[in-house]
């Protein structure tokens, strides 16, 4: 799957793109949270060469990526404020591969 091909509702599985921008991390700092709620939310960029789309992680995976990682992505494709957006929910995962593909070099 790339990047453009994409769309909303639909399970998202990408492999060897690159991570092109990180936003700060955001704090949950409601003192009402229930224990499943999230504490830490960050918005990270992602590109191939087809196009870029923003993912949300939380919690433990926040401050995990940078600028030039080379990742692969197990989530979901939603939409928020008019534009999709990847989530892993639950049972998604994000990590970081080790060698960059052909095209990245």
């Amino acid at each position: 799957m790339q990047i453009n091909e994409i769309k909303v509702k639909q399970k998202v599985l990408l492999e060897n793109v690159e991570v092109l921008g990180v936003e700060d991390a955001i704090l949950n700092e409601n003192e009402d949270r229930k224990e499943s709620d999230w504490e830490k939310r960050q918005v990270v960029k992602i590109m191939d060469l087809t196009g870029e789309i923003n993912v949300t992680i939380w919690n433990e995976l926040v401050d995990t990526f940078k600028i030039g990682d080379l990742v692969k992505i197990d989530g979901f494709c939603q939409e928020f404020e008019g534009n999709k957006t990847v989530t892993l929910g639950r049972y998604g995962e994000m990590k970081k591969l080790e060698e960059k593909v052909e095209w990245m070099k």
